[in-house]
């Protein structure tokens, strides 16, 4: 994408057409062209269906339009390489304000040199579009690191320290699940919903949460969990720790705040990086 029309050779007018961008924003696309530039190896590229999009700040290019056609993506600290299939670098970046930005020689259109083109890596993408979750840590998924600082994260993540304990001789799936209720949310969900119950099987840390619209439907979600749950092994319930009934200190609680609290983390964080407003929060 670009906001540049005179970079474009073969430009045409597209009617109403949008796009949505990084911030979930919807914006409008006035025309397609192609554009043509030089890789630091020396050879000529062209990159066709470049749209023109008048409201970004600089060009954006995807990575995903050169591995789709067999390029090979290296990130080493704040720089990054784009290499064709024999090795030699087309595109070389480095990392400035979350985007790694590089100049590009363009050979048609404009006369003047092209503005900075930012790439917008698969790692951001990925890290944004899975929950804002912590790649190193994403559970045997191969994702690429991000090598750059969330501001969401950072904003919607903070928490208090965790209650000391012991760890739980529960080895047993379903030898103890853990019950409990957040809410009501001051917006309710599109289904009308203002309450979260999450059940946490203490021995896999297996969590599984149902949305409400009222605390009397609590009995029927935990009978529909329980059919759900045996079903999928062999196991039975043999106790439940109800903290919606029995209230207990927090700290007693600590198995399902501590389940709760990611959920809430996450859902804190997306609410940041999608820039609604705070009574959404």
């Amino acid at each position: 994408m670009t906001p540049d029309a005179s970079i474009l050779s073969d430009y045409r007018k597209i009617l109403n057409p949008t796009v949505r961008v990084g911030d979930n924003n919807v914006i409008p696309v006035e025309g397609v062209g192609s554009v043509g530039f030089v890789g630091k190896n020396g050879r000529r590229y062209r990159m066709a269906r470049v749209l023109h999009v008048p409201a970004i700040a600089c060009n954006l290019l995807s990575i995903r339009a050169f591995t789709s056609k067999g390029a090979s993506l290296s990130i080493t600290g704040s720089a990054l390489r784009i290499q064709d299939v024999d090795g030699t670098d087309i595109i070389l970046g480095n990392l400035n304000e979350n985007l790694y930005r590089s100049k590009l020689s363009l050979t048609e259109g404009s006369s003047h040199p092209a503005p900075e083109t930012c790439l917008l890596t698969n790692a951001v993408l990925q890290h944004r579009r899975f929950g804002h979750v912590d790649l190193s840590k994403a559970g045997g998924i191969e994702l690429e690191s991000c090598g750059s600082t969330c501001d969401a994260c950072i904003r919607g993540k903070f928490r208090r320290l965790p209650f000391n304990g012991t760890p739980s001789p529960i080895t047993t799936p379903l030898e103890q699940v853990h019950a409990d209720l957040f809410g009501p949310t001051r917006v309710p969900t599109l289904t009308g919903a203002k309450y979260l119950c999450v059940f946490v099987d203490v021995a896999s840390g297996y969590t599984k949460g149902y949305w409400l619209k009222a605390k009397s439907e609590t009995v029927g979600v935990f009978i529909q969990y329980k059919a759900w749950i045996e079903s999928q092994s062999s196991h039975k319930i043999k106790r439940l720790r109800n903290s919606l009934l029995i209230p207990t200190k927090r700290q007693g609680r600590a198995t399902t705040w501590r389940h709760l609290g990611v959920i809430l983390n996450d859902c804190r964080t997306l609410l940041i990086d999608s820039n609604l407003p705070a009574e959404y929060s």
